[in-house]
């Protein structure tokens, strides 16, 4: 049975949809093969990974799924969030007898005790795995090669390169449990708002991460917005929220989260920067796929296009609204406070 979730996107008339399906039927005494592959490039910020779950006695493929995880990875820890994931699946599918196969070596020697672990982010996760072990009457997780991973392997650079997911069970909340585990890099400490954020000395040869969001309770009505600055490692080095003291939109409020993070940005010194929010219509009007229409908003986007020339490097993208709960909540905080703080170093905001 397909459920369907049409999620309205209010833009240049356009609508995406998203496809949330029943996970697979399977037998509780049957032993399941789980494939996995976890990809990720240099700066990419984030990983992409890839799940095919077949039946051993016939090699017939079950499901596939792709998974975009937003977030500064080493290829070791790509790998091993995709175990993790993958174990958190078979759990919510009901399985009880699982074989992982994996690609990596080391990864798999590490995980059965041949290896050591000696970097502390591994430590951690193979913590969370060892635990996750318990789940199952039966496991175990062994080496294949290359060449009979290429469809997770496939799956998992469509993610990364497409920063979508793909074939995700309804009952299955994936970024909740990334959240949960502790292994979401970028989302930080939830400090208090009014204590600014410690910026360490910035490299501009190193790539910083800023996430944004606005929002208007009324639309329009009474808005603000929320920003963090991240380094390359996940650390938060500044968070700003603004209160919007006139009417605004959503859009505006949107708008105005990303010029304030762009000059913040600036101010500090950041040459390079990727962009992140959950915005669709920003995201794209500023990556030229939708027109911009809106007159009280062609002024926004000229002045972010201006702001972001000013970088050696740019870009921007889209994330679920699940991943932006940083900065959704500054600026929230920046509603219900009725203040803006953190600005202060950012020219004209």
């Amino acid at each position: 049975m397909l459920i369907a979730r049409l999620i309205k996107v209010i833009d240049d008339d356009e609508t995406e949809e998203n496809e949330l399906l029943e996970p697979p039927s399977v037998e509780p005494a049957q032993l399941y093969v789980l494939r996995i592959k976890g990809h990720t490039t240099q700066n990419s910020l984030g990983a992409g990974i890839g799940l095919v779950l077949y039946n051993p006695d016939n090699n017939e493929e079950l499901w596939a799924s792709r998974i975009y995880s937003s977030g500064d990875r080493a290829g070791f820890e790509a790998e091993y969030l995709a175990i993790i994931l993958g174990l958190d699946f078979a759990k919510t599918c009901g399985i009880q007898k699982l074989m992982i196969q994996s690609s990596n070596d080391a990864v798999v020697c590490q995980i059965n005790g041949i290896y050591n672990v000696n970097k502390e982010k591994l430590k951690r996760l193979l913590k969370i795995e060892k635990a996750m072990e318990k789940n199952f009457n039966e496991y175990s997780i062994q080496e294949i090669s290359a060449d009979q991973n290429t469809k997770a392997a496939e799956m998992a650079k469509t993610a990364l390169a497409t920063r979508k997911s793909l074939n995700i069970p309804v009952s299955w909340n994936f970024a909740d449990f990334i959240k949960d585990i502790g292994s979401k890099p970028h989302e930080g400490a939830k400090k208090e708002v009014d204590d600014p954020a410690q910026h360490t000395d910035i490299d501009p040869e190193r790539l910083y991460l800023l996430r944004f969001d606005g929002g208007s309770r009324g639309n329009p009505g009474i808005a603000g917005a929320g920003m963090v600055l991240y380094d390359d490692q996940g650390q938060e080095i500044w968070c700003g929220r603004k209160f919007l003291s006139e009417s605004a939109t959503n859009n505006v409020a949107e708008y105005l989260g990303l010029l304030s993070g762009l000059k913040c940005a600036l101010s500090l010194g950041i040459k390079r920067l990727v962009a992140e929010g959950d915005s669709q219509l920003i995201v794209r009007q500023l990556n030229g796929e939708y027109r911009v229409k809106n007159a009280g908003l062609k002024t926004f986007y000229k002045a972010a296009v201006g702001v972001a020339k000013d970088f050696d490097y740019f870009e921007i993208r889209h994330i679920p609204r699940a991943e932006n709960s940083r900065a959704d909540w500054l600026a929230n905080h920046a509603m219900d406070s009725k203040e803006s703080h953190g600005l202060e170093q950012v020219p004209d905001v």
